[in-house]
């Protein structure tokens, strides 16, 4: 037989044969039954696998959220504790005035930065404390740490911020002071709080600087290989943390924003 002839002579036996045309429909019927076997396998595994490391992103998202929430009642308690030490407030509301006795004063002061120390053995994390009269003057400073405090339009927007709380703490993110850093400057975590006595009545106010790896240690763990992209807000809206550029930072703030799902493209990834 001419090898060209093969296919026709072929399509004939098949056209003349019940059988062999039961064979290849039969044939058909099990690669296309297979094919659409193997599909829905796949598809299924798909499934389960994006259900398994959704769950699993859940479940780390909740462990830090908790770690999260320790580490700021924490820093809440250790400041609640300050600001119901009798000897803080008797040296501010004191030094709401002016004092005479320079040495007395100064005398009070180191007693006080001794309080503060004590206090603040507990939480390692804050780096410094503020404490400022009535009058907006820092009248202690308990610092032990690298960073100083922060730049003066940083405190300015704490100030108000805190103006429509009232022994609320607020919390920012600030340029400080650094001895160790090579532009001598470092981004910190600020917290702030007026200070009431027991009769809620205001006396003080007292602002704490914290290193930024109180937060980022936490939420590194929920980026994959380090790709993944983190933002946490305060309750008033401004950012607290950040792993992204300044484009990549507005793109998800403006995610934030919307009430609707949207997507967003950050180095050639789909978000």
């Amino acid at each position: 037989m001419h090898p060209i002839s093969w296919p026709g002579h072929i399509a004939g036996k098949i056209k003349g044969s019940f059988k062999i045309k039961l064979i290849v429909l039969l044939s058909c019927m099990v690669t296309v039954t297979f094919a659409l076997a193997g599909w829905m396998v796949y598809r299924s595994n798909i499934q389960l696998m994006e259900e398994e490391i959704s769950k699993q992103f859940s479940i780390a998202n909740a462990q830090a959220l908790a770690r999260l929430e320790m580490t700021f009642q924490e820093i809440n308690r250790v400041s609640q504790s300050i600001i119901l030490n009798p000897y803080i407030e008797m040296f501010l509301k004191e030094n709401s005035i002016s004092v005479s006795d320079s040495y007395t004063q100064f005398k009070n002061r180191k007693y006080v930065e001794e309080q503060l120390n004590m206090l603040l053995v507990d939480a390692p994390s804050i780096r410094s404390v503020f404490l400022y009269n009535e009058n907006g003057e820092m009248m202690v400073l308990s610092k032990n740490g690298a960073s100083g405090e922060p730049g003066t339009s940083d405190l300015t927007r704490m100030m108000e911020k805190l103006k429509p709380h009232r022994g609320n703490m607020v919390w920012g993110r600030a340029e400080a002071a650094s001895t160790i850093d090579p532009n001598g400057r470092r981004t910190v975590l600020v917290a702030a709080r007026r200070m009431l006595n027991e009769k809620l009545i205001p006396y003080g106010t007292m602002v704490m600087v914290m290193e930024e790896s109180l937060i980022s240690k936490v939420l590194r763990d929920l980026t994959e290989n380090g790709s993944g992209k983190v933002l946490l807000l305060e309750p008033m809206g401004s950012m607290l943390y950040s792993n992204t550029d300044q484009s990549e930072m507005e793109q998800v703030l403006q995610l934030a924003e919307e009430h609707y799902p949207r997507y967003v493209k950050m180095n050639g990834i789909t978000y």
